[in-house]
């Protein structure tokens, strides 16, 4: 309980823009599987604000390939994962981005549910999510932007021992956003993981296709915490 009260503040403290950490839910075998778990983590993802400001300019760059602030964003994030029973668990979460350091007003909230078979060392969990993040309208470093998004993971790991965990997750995720023109995100790739004792270490790839163009994001996260 301590450790979840002190990973919320320090999310809340950072405050955020809207930036799309997908995928959503990463499950694989816990630590301890009738005990809640409580994760705190530093992800990259897509900034949808900026990026979908520069389309609506006609000023996106779609040479680059990969993209670096203000179109890469980095985010804090705190998730709770609570077992249900039969395989099943409940996820919730809260996320808030950094910016050049600089805060910006708005939080991001994700809410879902997975499933996970274990085939001797290996495990396999399907997934599904919701998420909502918003900057009120009043971002001051950045483009503003409010959006909502559902994405799919499936994440296949396998055990190393006693305390490690290697696996990857592919994902698809769909994003709504709600500016002066609303447009329809597609963000879809694959992250690895890789997990010994309680810190884990992500680096994947992704694709954000909207309005006729795609462009590469690269997905690199640090995460931490246990039951």
């Amino acid at each position: 309980m301590r450790c979840a009260a002190g990973g919320l503040a320090l999310v809340l403290l950072g405050a955020c823009a809207p930036t799309s950490l997908a995928p959503s839910i990463i499950r694989y075998e816990p630590l301890d599987a009738d005990e809640p778990e409580h994760r705190l983590s530093m992800r990259s993802g897509p900034r949808l604000a900026s990026a979908l400001t520069s389309l609506s300019a006609g000023t996106v760059d779609t040479e680059v390939g990969t993209p670096v602030p203000p179109e890469l964003g980095v985010a804090l994030e705190y998730q709770r994962t609570q077992p249900l029973g039969q395989g099943f668990a409940f996820h919730a979460g809260v996320q808030a981005e950094l910016f050049y350091f600089l805060p910006s007003p708005g939080i991001g909230l994700m809410g879902g549910i997975s499933w996970r078979k274990q085939f001797g060392t290996v495990s396999i969990a399907p997934a599904l999510a919701v998420r909502g993040a918003t900057d009120f309208g009043i971002a001051t470093a950045t483009p503003s932007g409010s959006f909502i998004s559902g994405d799919f993971g499936l994440s296949i790991s396998a055990a190393e021992g006693d305390s490690a965990r290697l696996g990857i997750t592919p994902f698809l995720s769909v994003v709504q956003s709600f500016r002066a023109t609303m447009n329809t995100v597609f963000f879809t790739g694959a992250l690895l993981f890789a997990r010994i004792r309680s810190i884990e270490l992500l680096v994947g790839v992704g694709r954000v296709y909207t309005g006729g163009v795609a462009w590469n994001v690269p997905l690199l996260g640090v995460r931490a915490g246990g039951n």
